[in-house]
């Protein structure tokens, strides 16, 4: 045997982020956001302004979410609540030191897609 095969066989538990569901939900997200903003850079240049501002924030907010794999995966594996909801503390308190950029980036992406959708809706 294999020292992989060793370790998804032990007892050892698996630390959260390296778990398929935050892969998964990161990766999903990542291309998802990669797509968004292929579609804001074709609307940009074709001077479609609401829409490229509306996909400008969808992209912002999918990359912020991609980096919040390890909160889904807790919300999969974890049955306790009382546990969910020190785990969950556990990471949010972790986010703010170590990805400071995401929270301002949610900010960004929101009032950017918010900007997008008024001014589409004030030239019909």
């Amino acid at each position: 045997m294999n020292k992989k095969d060793n370790f998804y066989n032990s007892p050892r538990k698996i630390p959260i982020r390296q778990t398929k569901v935050a892969y998964y939900w990161g990766l999903g997200l990542y291309l998802l956001s990669s797509v968004t903003c292929a579609q804001f850079l074709y609307e940009f240049t074709e001077k479609l302004w609401g829409q490229s501002l509306s996909d400008l924030g969808l992209t912002c907010i999918f990359l912020a979410l991609s980096s919040r794999g390890e909160q889904m995966a807790v919300f999969a594996y974890i049955k306790d609540p009382a546990e969910k909801e020190k785990a969950l503390r556990l990471l949010n308190k972790h986010e703010t030191t170590r990805k400071p950029w995401i929270r301002p980036l949610v900010r960004f992406g929101w009032i950017t897609m918010i900007a997008g959708i008024i001014y589409e809706l004030s030239i019909l």
